[in-house]
């Protein structure tokens, strides 16, 4: 499996010759002069007020690319709360390119409280790239227990390379800021109007049970 360091400088130090000061300082510049790239949690789930056993997906969005910017390399890496139990599973989302150049250049990890993704390719052709801000994986997770916690990307895990067309062997280091922490709060689901009117019928059936039985007893000792 190919996985990226999760250090950024070692990222570019790995495919930058140490000895090309020309080459250092080009990429250099271009890291510096380039926009701040952010991936950001969100849910179309209310997270407010999430029933325990209900499952809810997150997606991990890309923002900040311009146009005509391409990503070779995007690691994603999000954390959360034991109370979320391990992912159900995680997919790509609708910027990585489908088809890949090759089956190995979109590849997820989930674990207890983890889902990370991984791309990289070694394509030079625009379409096997990331070229589009948007859904870069997303994740299913199910409230296990009641409570509230948060789910947060690991600033750590986060890297980007972007496609240098001057070089396609030495690509440009993007930095990349994490967005803010996804909230939520599992409760325990509450009586529906149903079951308490259920519950009520039953009582009262009950309760006419025991009328009838005291009253025919009553009928059987008289006579």
């Amino acid at each position: 499996m190919i996985w990226r360091s999760a250090s950024s400088w070692a990222l570019g130090l790995g495919r930058i010759p140490v000895l090309v000061t020309v080459c250092w300082v080009a990429v250099f510049t271009a890291t510096a002069s380039a926009g701040m790239l952010t991936l950001n949690l969100s849910s179309l789930t209310d997270l407010s007020a999430v029933t325990v056993g209900d499952t809810f997906r997150v997606d991990v969005s890309l923002r900040g690319l311009e146009a005509g910017e391409a990503l070779v390399t995007l690691t994603g890496g999000t954390a959360f709360s034991s109370a979320l139990g391990t992912p159900l599973g995680a997919s790509a989302g609708s910027i990585v390119p489908n088809p890949p150049a090759d089956p190995l250049d979109f590849q997820t990890i989930v674990r207890p409280g983890q889902a990370d993704a991984n791309f990289l390719t070694f394509s030079t052709n625009a379409s096997e790239q990331i070229t589009d801000n948007g859904v870069f994986y997303h994740f299913d997770v199910e409230a296990l227990a009641p409570g509230s916690g948060s789910l947060s990307l690991r600033p750590l895990a986060l890297a980007a390379e972007q496609f240098n067309s001057q070089d396609p062997s030495s690509p440009i280091l993007r930095d990349v800021a994490a967005g803010q922490d996804l909230q939520f709060t599992a409760i325990v689901p509450e009586p529906s109007v149903w079951q308490l009117m259920l519950v009520l019928v039953i009582l009262r059936l009950s309760s006419r049970a025991v009328i009838h039985k005291q009253y025919s007893q009553h009928i059987v000792r008289d006579a």
